[in-house]
């Protein structure tokens, strides 16, 4: 049993993973026998995604901002051995941003290192799942415009045509990608992220700005850290399958069964593999896009 001032969520995933124990000054009480009894109470809520400095002052919130850049570069190649400056300069942030972010999800132990100080995916499904719950969708506050074409496959195409003709950076995301990466349900609705203003965009693309009903939703992201490791699928453009299971996650409806769905087929075999089988050297399957 560990008893401690304070047990985070991550650490009781890791502690119940291992059948250890645990009692937290919160509240926090997992106390079981086998066969006879299981006590388990949860004492006070833990902000999602609430990190806190250390007594260094160096932890930052892994999952927002230019921080989340190193997220999505750790998952959308989990085999690869990263050094700090490499992963920085790969994604566009400060080594000193690249560091900080970094020790923090090697406190949590979702990252481990080798003898040279590289890091390593070590824990990838229990990652993008914290990072899809602790995400809020972008699409809330997109703009809501209106195509004249009524299929939602072929206003996909047409927009990612033109997009690309005006040189405008794009990324189809949530059930209209899906459509080109993990077909299951059709989508109602196109949602894209882009660079630029999404109202001075639609004139250029011929959509009409509607308040409720429309076919598709721009939106210009808080940082353009989503459109990193996007692919090519049909001559669309998508967000890459780690970015589409979070905001699949987020979404209404079908989309999270849809994100379960391309969990199971295209990332469980990359990111499922146990912190036993990693400490053992052997190395994961590289990620499907």
């Amino acid at each position: 049993m560990i008893v401690a001032p304070r047990v985070t969520e991550r650490t009781r995933q890791l502690l119940e993973r291992a059948g250890v124990d645990y009692i937290d000054l919160r509240g926090e009480v997992r106390l079981a026998i086998p066969g006879r009894l299981l006590i388990v109470t949860r004492g006070g809520k833990e902000a999602p995604g609430d990190y806190g400095p250390d007594r260094s002052g160096r932890i930052v919130n892994p999952f927002r901002g230019k921080a989340s850049r190193i997220v999505r570069a750790l998952l959308a190649d989990p085999q690869r051995w990263w050094g700090v400056t490499e992963l920085a300069e790969r994604v566009g942030v400060s080594a000193g941003l690249s560091v900080k972010t970094l020790k923090t999800l090697e406190g949590d132990v979702y990252v481990r290192r080798d003898s040279d100080r590289r890091v390593r995916l070590a824990d990838g499904e229990a990652l993008l799942r914290r990072w899809a719950a602790v995400s809020e969708s972008a699409f809330r506050d997109a703009g809501r415009f209106a195509s004249r074409f009524p299929n939602p496959d072929e206003v996909t195409r047409r927009l990612s045509n033109r997009l690309d003709s005006l040189g405008v950076r794009y990324a189809v995301s949530r059930l209209a990608a899906a459509r080109f990466i993990e077909p299951y349900a059709p989508a109602r609705v196109v949602d894209i992220y882009v660079d630029r203003d999404p109202g001075d965009l639609a004139r250029t693309l011929g959509l009409l700005p509607v308040d409720r009903g429309e076919s598709v939703r721009l939106v210009r992201p808080s940082d353009e850290g989503v459109f990193q490791f996007s692919g090519e699928h049909d001559t669309v453009t998508c967000v890459n399958p780690v970015q589409l299971f979070v905001d699949l996650y987020n979404g209404r409806g079908r989309e999270p069964d849809v994100a379960e769905r391309l969990f199971e087929n295209r990332l469980r075999e990359a990111l499922t593999y146990s912190l036993s089988d990693v400490v053992s050297g052997e190395d994961p399957i590289h990620l499907r896009t």
